[in-house]
C-alpha cells in the first residue's frame, strides 16, 4: 500500500514535469521561429515575470522529486521497533557537537533571513536552500539533545514516555527525516509562497499602474517635431519634463569562478535603463516626497522604484553590489571589470520610494525614475554624453479610440528613425510604451505569477498532508502492538487514544506553529524590502491574515482527518 502511494507520487511529478518541460520547449522554439524566420527579436513569451514563474515551478517540482526520493529511502530504512528480533542495532543518536550543531542551525536560519532581505539576493531561492539546511541542523541535533530528557516520568506515564520516545532511540534518521520534511514544508508555506500569494492578491488593479495612454522617450533632435505634431492633434494631452537616460551595470556575464583563477572578461549588454531628472519635473510628476529631494545636494539621488507590492524589491543596480552606479546616455558595448567603477560613477542615494509616476514599465526592473537637484541636472544634460539617448519624457493622454490610433501611428513612424540603434545596444530598450499593450502585457505576468504560486501553494500543502498520512501508515502496525502493551499494563482506552493522539498532534500541529513562527521574520522583511505602507500594507495584511487562517483551518481538518483514520484502525471501535 505504501508502495503505491509513493510510485503514484512519482508518476504524478512526471506527469507534471513533462507538461512544464513541453511548454519550455514549445516556448524556446517559437522564440527562435521569431527571431530567424520572421525577424522579430522582441516576444512575450518568456518575460521576467514569466521566466521567474516557470523557474519557480521548475524549483517545487524538483522539491516533489526530493520528497519522493527522501520517503523511498526512509521506506528501506524503515524497521518494526516492537519486533522481539530486529534486523539491525537501533540508529546510532549524535552524542557530540550537539549543542555546536545546533548553534551552526541557528546561526544559518538567521543568515537565510539576512541573505532573504540583502539586496543582492532579494527573495531569493538562495535564502531558502540556507534555511532548509538550518532547519536540518536544528532538527538533527535539537533533537538529539532533546531525547535524553525524554521518558523521564514514574508509573505509567514512565512506560508511555518510553513508548514515545522509541522511534527516536532506535528509529533516529527516519523520525528526524520526517520531522525534517514537516517542518520545511510549512516552512516553506509561511515564510514564500503565502506571502506571495497574498501580495498577489492584495495588489491595486493592473490599470493603475499606467497614468498615461503613451510615454515616449524622446531625442533631442525630434522633441520640437513630436511637440509640434501633437499639438495639433485633438483629443490629445501633453506633457513632457526633461530627463537623461541611465544605464546601470546590469546582467554581467560574470562568474564566480572566474575569480578563483584571475581570470576578468569584459562585459557585455544588457545593462538596466532608467530615466534621471530634475527634482522640479519630479514635484511636476506629483511625487510626495517633496521634503527629501528639497535635501538633496551634488549627485545625490533619490531613486523611485516603479512597481507594486507584486514584485520583489531590489536595488538600482543589479550587478554584484549596490553601489547605486550608473552613467549618462547609452549603454556601453563593453567595458573591463577594473575600470566599472569609473565607467560607472557610483551615486549616494539617501532616500527612496516605491511609486508610479509614469508608469510601472518592465516590472520595476527598469525604468525606475532617479531624482537628482535641478542645478546638478543641467550640468549633466549640458555634458558630451547628455546627448547619447532621450532628453525629455513626453506623457500623453488622448481621448477616443480614433485618437489612440492616429498618436500611435505618429510614434511608430517617428521612433522607426531616431531609436534605430536601441537595439542593437539593448533589446530591452523600449522605443516607447503604449498603456494598452503594457495592461495586457503586466495582466498575463500577473495572472500567470498568481496561478503559478497558488499551485505551488497547494503542492506544498499537499505534500506536507501527504507526508503525515504517509508517516503513519509506516507505523500503524508498530503503534497497534504499542497500544496492546499499553492496555496490558492496565492503561486505558482513554488514555491511550489521547496519548496517541497527542503523539500525532506534536507531529502535524507542531510543524505547522514551527513554521509559521519561522515565517515571521520573513514576512517583516518582506514587507520592508518591497516598501509595503498605506493603503497598501492595510490590504496586505488584511489578505494574509485571511490566507493563515484559510491555509491553517484547510491543513488542521485533513491533519485531523488523517489522525482519526489512523485511530479508529489502531484502537479499534471496542
Amino acid at each position: 500500500s505504501t508502495l503505491r502511494r509513493v510510485i503514484g507520487m512519482e508518476i504524478l511529478f512526471l506527469i507534471l514535469l513533462t507538461l512544464v518541460l513541453g511548454w519550455a520547449g514549445g516556448s524556446l522554439l517559437l522564440v527562435l521561429i521569431q527571431r530567424c524566420l520572421l525577424n522579430r527579436s522582441r516576444t512575450v513569451l518568456l518575460s521576467p515575470g514569466l521566466a521567474g514563474a516557470l523557474a519557480l515551478a521548475m524549483g517545487v517540482f524538483l522539491l516533489f522529486l526530493l520528497i519522493a526520493g527522501l520517503i523511498n529511502y526512509h521506506l528501506l530504512q524503515y524497521r518494526n521497533i516492537m519486533d522481539p528480533t530486529p534486523s539491525r542495532a537501533p540508529d546510532r543518536i549524535p552524542r557530540r557537537f550537539r549543542r555546536t550543531g545546533l548553534a551552526a542551525g541557528i546561526l544559518l536560519l538567521l543568515l537565510s533571513i539576512l541573505m532573504f532581505g540583502s539586496s543582492q539576493y532579494e527573495e531569493s531561492v538562495v535564502s531558502a536552500i540556507v534555511m532548509i539546511l538550518g532547519t536540518g541542523l536544528v532538527v538533527w541535533f535539537g533533537g538529539a539533545l532533546l531525547l535524553g530528557r525524554a521518558g523521564r516520568r514514574s508509573g505509567q506515564r514512565k512506560s508511555a514516555g518510553v513508548l514515545v520516545s522509541m522511534p527516536w532511540r532506535y528509529r533516529f534518521r527516519t523520525s528526524a527525516g520526517f520531522l525534517f520534511l514537516l517542518i520545511t514544508l510549512n516552512a516553506l508555506i509561511f515564510t514564500t509562497w503565502l506571502p506571495r500569494v497574498c501580495a498577489d492578491r492584495a495588489a491595486g488593479p493592473v490599470s493603475g499602474l499606467f497614468p498615461y495612454d503613451f510615454v515616449y522617450m524622446a531625442h533631442s533632435d525630434e522633441a520640437a517635431r513630436l511637440e509640434a505634431a501633437l499639438n495639433r492633434e485633438q483629443d490629445v494631452t501633453v506633457r513632457s519634463v526633461p530627463a537623461l537616460r541611465i544605464t546601470t551595470p546590469q546582467g554581467a556575464p560574470w562568474k564566480w569562478e572566474y575569480g578563483f583563477t584571475n581570470y576578468y572578461m569584459t562585459v557585455i549588454w544588457p545593462q538596466g535603463q532608467h530615466m534621471l531628472i530634475p527634482a522640479s519635473a519630479y514635484r511636476k510628476l506629483g511625487g510626495h516626497r517633496n521634503g527629501e529631494v528639497d535635501r538633496l545636494r551634488g549627485e545625490q539621488v533619490h531613486i523611485v522604484f516603479q512597481q507594486d507590492i507584486t514584485e520583489p524589491g531590489h536595488p538600482l543596480e543589479w550587478y554584484l553590489t549596490c553601489r547605486n552606479r550608473f552613467r549618462i546616455g547609452q549603454p556601453l558595448e563593453e567595458y573591463d571589470f577594473y575600470n566599472r567603477d569609473q565607467i560607472f560613477r557610483s551615486h549616494e542615494a539617501p532616500s527612496a520610494e516605491r511609486a508610479v509616476l509614469t508608469g510601472a514599465f518592465q516590472n520595476g526592473r527598469q525604468e525606475n525614475l532617479v531624482v537628482m537637484e535641478d542645478g546638478m541636472f543641467r550640468k549633466l544634460a549640458a555634458g558630451k554624453n547628455g546627448k547619447e539617448g532621450p532628453t525629455r519624457i513626453f506623457l500623453i493622454q488622448t481621448k477616443g479610440k480614433a485618437a489612440r490610433l492616429r498618436v500611435n501611428r505618429s510614434l511608430e513612424k517617428l521612433a522607426a528613425v531616431s531609436h534605430r540603434r536601441d537595439s542593437k545596444w539593448d533589446s530591452s530598450i523600449r522605443r516607447y510604451y503604449s498603456r494598452s499593450e503594457e495592461i495586457r502585457r503586466a495582466g498575463a505576468v500577473r495572472a500567470f505569477r498568481t496561478t503559478s504560486d497558488l499551485a505551488l501553494l497547494g503542492g506544498l500543502m499537499i505534500a506536507a498532508c501527504f507526508t503525515f498520512f504517509l508517516k503513519y501508515g509506516l507505523e500503524e502496525q508498530e503503534l497497534r502492538q504499542q497500544y496492546r502493551l499499553l492496555r496490558d499494563l492496565g492503561a486505558s482506552r482513554k488514555f491511550c487514544r489521547n496519548l496517541l493522539g497527542r503523539r500525532m498532534n506534536r507531529q502535524a500541529l507542531g510543524s505547522m506553529f514551527s513554521g509559521a513562527a519561522l515565517g515571521v521574520p520573513y514576512l517583516l522583511v518582506m514587507i520592508r524590502i518591497r516598501r509595503i505602507t498605506g493603503t497598501d500594507f492595510s490590504r496586505f495584511l488584511r489578505t494574509l491574515g485571511a490566507g493563515t487562517l484559510a491555509v491553517a483551518a484547510i491543513y488542521v481538518v485533513i491533519t485531523v482527518l488523517i489522525r482519526r483514520y489512523y485511530l479508529r484502525r489502531i484502537i479499534g471501535r471496542e
